[in-house]
């Protein structure tokens, strides 16, 4: 929840997406399946580049003083 910044629904999936993806991971790593893990840490770094293309096309938060 640190890196929660957007309350959107596409942000939303976005997050539950790379819990998913590393949630894999570790689960790939207790089994010492390195196949299982290379493709889990490929979808994990692959949702965190579509977030990030997410979000810099997403509209400025914009701060009221």
């Amino acid at each position: 929840t640190g890196w929660y910044v957007r309350q959107t629904p596409e942000y939303e999936l976005f997050t539950m997406e790379f819990r998913r993806h590393a949630q894999s991971l570790v689960k790939a790593a207790k089994d010492k399946n390195i196949d299982a893990a290379t493709g889990a840490y490929m979808q994990m770094t692959v949702s965190c580049v579509s977030c990030h293309k997410y979000m810099r096309g997403a509209k400025p938060v914009s701060f009221k003083p």
